[in-house]
This record gives structure tokens, C-alpha cells and sequence, in this order.
């Protein structure tokens, strides 16, 4: 029996749409993608196949999977930028569960974004696994 191992569709994350949430210093670019479950380092390619909206600029983008919002992070640490992003192009990121995040593979190009002394780049306590 013939199996195609070059068959990347269950890696693919391919957004579905995508929509700004928020005003002012919480708004954030939301790419929604249909609802499936993640385990730690799994690798995965990221799918923009459509328009971002108009405003995103420089705003943090998030994945949104059923009901649990996942920040995507830069090599270095910081939340990836919608002005970093193309669309239709793919993205190879991996799932880190503690924080819960995605982490691009890639060096993307630099962000417009320039944060002031007060606001801190790291990832918001509220996206830290409870450990019970």
C-alpha cells in the first residue's frame, strides 16, 4: 500500500478569519483557526489565507482555537507584530505549553512598535499553566 509521507495536513493551521479585539493598549489581532487540541512541542505551519483587517498595524497577534486565545511569540521573546506578518504565506511555528504560546521558527522582519519603559514585552501572567 501507497502512503504519501510528504502529507502535511494535520500540521497545518490554515485561519479561518481574523479580527481586531479591543481598544487602545489591549487591542490585539485575533487569527481564528478551527478548534483542535495542542501537546507541547508540536510543530505546526501557520496559513494566513486571507486579508488581515484594516487598523492591525502593529498590533500583538494571538491564535484563537476554540475558546483558548495563544499569544505568538518572536525568536526573542516578544509578541509577534501584525506588521511582521504577510498574508498568504506560511508560517512554521511550535506549541510550547508552560507558558501556553506559540513560537515562530522564522526571523520575520522588525516591527514597527516602539513600547514605552512602563509596558513590559514578556507574556501576561494570565497565559501561565495553573500547577495543581
Amino acid at each position: 500500500m501507497y502512503r504519501n509521507r510528504y502529507c502535511y495536513c494535520e500540521r497545518r493551521l490554515i485561519t479561518q478569519s481574523s479580527e481586531i479585539e479591543g481598544k487602545g493598549e489591549d487591542a490585539k489581532l485575533i487569527l481564528h483557526v478551527s478548534e483542535q487540541g495542542f501537546t507541547n512541542l508540536t510543530r505546526r505551519s501557520l496559513i494566513i489565507a486571507h486579508a488581515l483587517p484594516k487598523g492591525a498595524n502593529s498590533l500583538p497577534v494571538f491564535i484563537m482555537s476554540g475558546k483558548e486565545l495563544i499569544p505568538i511569540l518572536v525568536k526573542t521573546g516578544n509578541f509577534l507584530r501584525a506588521d511582521q506578518l504577510k498574508t498568504r504565506r506560511r508560517y512554521p511555528i511550535i506549541f510550547g505549553d508552560d507558558p501556553i504560546h506559540f513560537s515562530l521558527e522564522i526571523y520575520v522582519p522588525r516591527t514597527c512598535h516602539s513600547s514605552t519603559e512602563e509596558e513590559e514585552m514578556s507574556i501576561p501572567t494570565e497565559y501561565y499553566v495553573d500547577e495543581q
